[in-house]
């Protein structure tokens, strides 16, 4: 059944329920009409309200005469008040009513005594500046967004702006304050002010600022009684206002200082029935002592929080942008808001370092900004707590994260758990954890604080704190975080016990350095007694510097030797077995590839097949033995297997490394886009940890970088390259700097900036140089002598060809573009000498590179030989010879999109190209021998030294792990032209069952049934 409405009476008029307007016109109280109203027998209830307060009336019979009665809930609890017979309800009965109403519902304590003496001696005192609005600062940082959520906040009777120190409640009331001063009244609140009489004549002399005149009566009447209500007294003085204005807010400035009941009750009291033009706003450091919750639920309170008041990226750099010189940069910028957190008093005492820091380094004027905050923390906050608080604080400043168990454990006090509760109810810089419940932080300038603090009051403390909280750690199995406590108390003997628990699980997730700072930590002594522990920092070496692996190798062997007792035998042949594939893979590094093939070999003749983190590390480095050395089609093989393996491990590192070394292998055999996706795919799952990138995405850049080159996508290789190096640095890893230095060298070159491409030769070679790895040293000089060529110092590129011994029995795929610069020198010197010296040697050696690359299958070798062989035919003046050499490059290159190869070979490549075009413009469609649509791409890209390939990057695809042979993508591209079995076997002069078994080898790796289905498949691929 609906509930009946109930008639109100507002500003002593009776409204009856909207359904019945047509009926009744409004009623005055007081009236014939009213008293009429009242007596009929449907009369039962109304609704009165004031602009202090309100009651409901009910009309209840006894011994058959009706009675009226008042009734107002305050604090839980139901009042009740006689208002008389339906005759005797005047305007003055219901007000008056009213009035005792709210003075019971105030409470006992609400009745409070005073002198007329007293009252003198506090008008006297009075210091009428606290009602002023404070001026507005000078640099003002504008805050639109903050701004209109205060509007918005004011359809609410009472707004709580809430916000630790230094967030800016005063600075953004009072601009807001100023913007309106015709309707706000302000009032700066202080511990003095924790009497209610003092708290009463303060808000009528703030409210008369805004309002002369208004609560007179109020101040009057306390001159005339000995006691008086604060909560009546408030309804007053509201009443009064209500009746003069239209619309006021009343702004409580550090309204935290109050904490008289009293005073809470009343303001409570008084905010619930405020009339709608009249708003609250109270700013505290800490909840105010009121029902918030129930507030919120009523509809009557909105909330302004550390949230929306913390300074965003935005406003930072608007802060920082005026007045700070040199300007800062972004990256110096998101320090800046990491640290502080947005917190509005540390950024302008960081602003304040920056601009005194009279050229002083970011790290300098940081460093005294810290000094700043934290003398403003300890001073502003943390002096004037209680001094259990601050014992607690400093005990438990160690901890990143808080609840009270852990609180308990570190700080020793059983009330542990209530004291972190009085910190959050404090808002005391302390916030709940995003990633769970029951869970704490402090802010980051103030956990530093407090440190500090501990630190020069009671340095003792701190390994004794740290070694607590890592047992607690312990005991629930979080050893990650056990070990950086144990490793802060310098507890040498946990410590190294606790991450030998852990040290293949961070290697395996990748975790390198978090695992390289843990044994930096250690001495050196107690690595070398524990073998796990020398082969996880072998492993780090192997990674990153690529330095100092050997040694740690031995160290491990040695102590896995020393331990033979203690150790069982399955554990120790294994790590033996981990030892020894590294010690390959060193070998792979010296390009002893061979020794390593048989070492690997060796190993997995003797591994049970159920092995399957040794076998898969045995074929990873077999694989990579193989691609670096004579054999791409062995090394597919090998590194498929062990995919399978280390998969089936979950071994995230390996996984990672395993899928870089297949970018390698893509780019080799030719297939850009799959190379290039699978850098995507590397870049995206590989998530940071310890604040740090895995290695493998440093190294899947520098390939993304290489591979936009091979487009002449000159910006984004460039792009990635540069992410590649500062990865390479942030991780320390100089394989990654160097490489991404020289790919660095060739954009330079290719965008005609000399100094920089200089520049990055300089970087490459002192890295080589300081570690003193003879291939890169020699890979630079190659480098170096090829940007001397470029710059036509012909005499400096021969003197390092004279240097250099190039013949040898074996060319690796290393040592590959050392000889295709020793050609590029011997064929730029025949041009300039024309006696046939250098060109002899220019096509021998061509020639031995040709076979050698299509014997391991290497694509990308092939196309940069193919065309280097057509200039060598173009100097002799074998014209046709030339061209179709050229072709078979450009059919080879073209499944990869590939431009710069041949736009960075220069003017006789063009003249080619050229040539070539004009020849297809004048076959058919069916007989042009190459696809003229990429011939004039390459053409072009010489006119327009910008042009590139678009990648659209599609991380769904996935590309072939096993890809198609460079004889398997001729077979392929003649399918799809339409060519039978005996057409392909004679174009490239092979017999039919030759064919139909390169057909068979494309449908398996395809996955298909029919060469409409391996066309279409290819397609996909973009293999055609």
């Amino acid at each position: 059944m609906p509930r009946r409405l109930m008639e109100r009476v507002v500003d002593n008029r009776l409204t009856l329920p909207s359904s019945f307007i047509n009926a009744y016109a409004p009623i005055e109280v007081g009236s014939s009409a009213w008293f009429t109203w009242l007596q009929a027998e449907e009369t039962h209830a109304f609704a009165y309200r004031a602009a202090y307060g309100s009651f409901t009336a009910r009309r209840e019979f006894r011994q058959g005469n009706g009675y009226w009665y008042a009734y107002c809930s305050r604090n839980a609890k139901l009042h009740k008040a006689y208002l008389g017979k339906s005759e005797e309800l005047t305007q003055q009965r219901l007000s008056d009513v009213l009035k005792k109403l709210l003075e019971r519902s105030a409470g006992r304590e609400d009745i409070l005594h005073k002198s007329d003496t007293r009252l003198e001696q506090l008008h006297a005192s009075l210091l009428l500046a606290k009602a002023d609005i404070p001026p507005v600062p000078g640099n003002l940082v504008a805050r639109p967004r903050v701004m209109h959520t205060l509007q918005c906040a004011l359809v609410y009777p009472l707004t709580v702006v809430c916000a630790p120190a230094g967030f800016g409640k005063t600075t953004l009331l009072s601009e807001w304050g100023n913007r309106n001063r015709s309707s706000v009244a302000w009032l700066s609140l202080d511990k003095d002010d924790n009497d209610p009489l003092r708290f009463l004549v303060y808000v009528v002399k703030a409210l008369q600022q805004l309002c002369p005149g208004v609560g007179q009566q109020v101040l009057a009447a306390l001159s005339t009684s000995s006691t008086f209500s604060l909560t009546h007294s408030l309804y007053a003085v509201i009443n009064d206002l209500a009746a003069r204005t239209s619309s006021v807010t009343f702004i409580f400035d550090d309204y935290q200082a109050i904490d008289h009941e009293a005073i809470h009750a009343a303001v409570q009291t008084v905010a619930e029935s405020l009339p709608p033009h009249i708003h609250f706003i109270l700013a505290c450091r800490s909840a105010p002592a009121l029902p918030l919750a129930r507030l919120r639920a009523n509809n009557k309170l909105a909330d302004i929080d550390v949230a929306t008041l913390r300074f965003t990226r935005e406003e930072v750099d608007t802060l920082f942008s005026a007045g700070v010189k040199p300007r800062l940069t972004a990256e110096e910028l998101e320090i800046l808001f990491q640290h502080t957190e947005g917190w509005i008093a540390g950024l302008r005492l960081f602003s304040l370092a920056m601009l005194s820091r009279s050229g002083s380094s970011f790290a300098v004027s940081l460093s005294t900004g810290n000094r700043y905050v934290i003398a403003y923390l300890l001073e502003e906050i943390f002096d004037h707590l209680p001094a259990q608080i601050r014992t607690f604080l400093l005990h438990t400043s160690i901890l990143e994260r808080l609840n009270g168990s852990l609180c308990r454990a570190v700080t020793d006090q059983e009330n542990a758990a209530a004291l972190l509760e009085w910190l959050i109810q404090a808002n005391l810089f302390i916030s709940p954890c995003a990633e769970a419940g029951n869970v704490y932080l402090y802010h980051t300038l103030f956990a530093e604080a407090l440190r500090h603090r501990l630190e020069l009051a009671h340095p003792e403390l701190v390994p004794v704190l740290h070694a607590r909280a890592s047992r607690w750690f312990e005991a629930r199995h979080a050893l990650d975080k056990a070990i950086n406590h144990a490793l802060a108390a310098q507890d040498h003997e946990r410590s190294p016990a606790l991450i030998e628990q852990v040290a293949q699980e961070f290697l395996a997730k990748g975790e390198i350095a978090c695992l390289q700072r843990w044994l930096d930590a250690l001495p050196v002594e107690a690595l070398y007694a524990r073998p796990r522990l020398c082969m996880a920092a072998a492993w780090i070496q192997l990674l990153t510097t690529q330095t100092g692996c050997h040694s740690w190798l031995d160290a491990a062997e040695q102590a896995i030797n020393q331990q033979t007792e203690m150790l069982l035998p399955t554990v120790a042949q294994a790590m033996t077995n981990e030892v020894q594939i590294l010690r390959a893979m060193l070998v792979i590094a010296c390009n002893e590839f061979t020794r390593a093939s048989e070492m690997c070999r060796q190993i997995l003749s003797h591994l049970p097949g159920e092995r399957l983190f040794e076998r898969g590390l045995a074929l990873f480095v077999l694989g990579i033995a193989h691609l670096r050395g004579a054999d791409v089609h062995i090394a597919v093989q090998a590194l498929s297997e062990a995919s399978s393996h280390i998969q089936a491990l979950g071994h995230d590192l390996l996984t990672q490394y395993i899928m870089v070394i297949q970018v390698e292998l893509y780019r080799m055999q030719g297939y850009l886009l799959q190379a290039a996706r699978l850098c995507q795919q590397i870049i995206k799952h590989s998530p940071q940890q310890d604040g740090q990138p895995f290695p493998m995405v440093g190294i899947a850049q520098v390939w993304l970088g290489d591979l936009f080159l091979e487009w002449n996508d000159l910006e984004q290789a460039k792009r990635h390259l540069l992410l590649g190096w500062q990865i390479g640095e942030q991780i320390h890893s100089r394989h990654i700097t160097v490489h991404s230095a020289l790919k660095l060298v060739h954009v330079a070159q290719a965008q005609g900036d000399i100094e920089e491409a200089e520049h990055w030769l300089r970087q490459a070679e002192a890295l080589a140089q300081r570690a003193n790895i003879i291939e890169e040293i020699e890979e630079v000089a190659a480098i170096r002598a090829w940007l001397a060529l470029r710059h036509n110092r012909l005499r400096e590129a021969l003197l390092w060809a004279q240097e250099r011994n190039f013949f040898c029995d074996e060319v690796f795929h290393r040592q590959e573009q050392e000889y295709l610069m020793f050609i590029r020198v011997m064929l730029a010197a025949e041009q300039n000498a024309m006696d046939g010296q250098y060109i002899q040697q220019a096509r021998a050696a061509l020639m031995y590179l040709y076979r050698s690359a299509e014997q391991a299958g290497r694509v990308r070798s092939l196309i940069d030989i193919l065309i280097l062989q057509s200039i060598a035919f173009y100097i002799q003046q074998q014209i046709e010879d030339a061209l179709a050499t050229l072709t078979k490059a450009m059919h080879l290159a073209e499944q990869g999109r590939h431009i710069y190869p041949f736009v960075s070979e220069g003017e006789v490549v063009e003249k080619l190209l050229r040539q070539l075009l004009e020849r297809q413009r004048t076959h058919k469609a069916g007989e042009q021998q190459v696809n003229l649509a990429y011939l004039r791409t390459l053409t072009t890209a010489f006119e327009q030294p910008t042009l590139r390939i678009q990648f659209v990057p599609s991380v769904d695809e996935q590309p072939l792990f096993i890809p198609l042979s460079w004889r398997e993508r001729e077979v392929l591209y003649l399918m799809a032209t339409g060519r039978k079995n005996r057409e392909i076997a004679r174009e490239l002069f092979v017999v039919t069952g030759t064919v139909k078994a390169h057909i068979n080898n494309i449908y398996r790796k395809l996955n298909v049934n029919s060469r409409v289905q391996a066309i279409a498949r290819a397609k996909t691929l973009h293999l055609l």
